[in-house]
């Protein structure tokens, strides 16, 4: 696992920020089903006896994981290239606030020197 991941982040002009982004965003959304069976293993009698959780307990831990569930898709999402809902945006800018890269338009003739 380790040479894979070197032999990524040696590929030349790899996005490593959206590389790194995306696997941040794989594992906060792995870790609700990671959650899940700790839960599950919580409740197991054979493993635990007297010490499995309450009922209060368990409707607390399932409503944190779909909290995180929700989040966590949320940001993956996001981090895919699907922009957060503007909420009560009014603004007439476009949602993509980025710089625009790559060749620009020449300037015409009269705008070079400016207005004379």
């Amino acid at each position: 696992m380790v040479a894979l991941a070197a032999a990524i982040v040696l590929i030349p002009r790899a996005p490593l920020g959206l590389i790194t982004t995306a696997v941040q965003a794989l594992a906060g959304l792995l870790l609700p089903s990671a959650s899940v069976f700790l839960l599950l293993l919580c409740n197991d009698r054979a493993v635990l006896g007297p010490w499995v959780n309450p009922r209060w307990l368990n409707t607390l831990a399932a409503v944190i994981i779909a909290v995180l569930l929700t989040l966590s898709g949320s940001a993956a999402s996001w981090s895919w290239g699907f922009s957060p809902p503007q909420h009560g945006c009014a603004s007439s800018a476009p949602a993509d606030h980025r710089p625009r890269l790559g060749p620009q338009k020449p300037l015409a003739p009269n705008a070079r020197a400016g207005a004379r």
